[in-house]
């Protein structure tokens, strides 16, 4: 999945970690995500690395 493929998701809620963003090509990928029409979508994480949960790394 790329970070573009985003854009055809309307229908986003709640949080949201995206992964691998090092492997972004362009600013036009990121822009064609169209984050900013995600309205129901109340957290975003981006990581260059990948997600993982807090509480497992106690």
């Amino acid at each position: 999945m790329k970070l573009e493929d985003l854009g055809e998701l309307n229908n986003l809620k709640g949080s949201l970690c995206i992964e691998g963003i090092a492997d972004a090509k362009d600013v036009g990928e990121a822009e064609r995500a169209q984050l900013k029409e995600k309205e129901s979508l109340v957290a975003l994480e981006l990581q260059f690395l990948g997600c993982y949960n807090n509480t497992a790394l106690l």
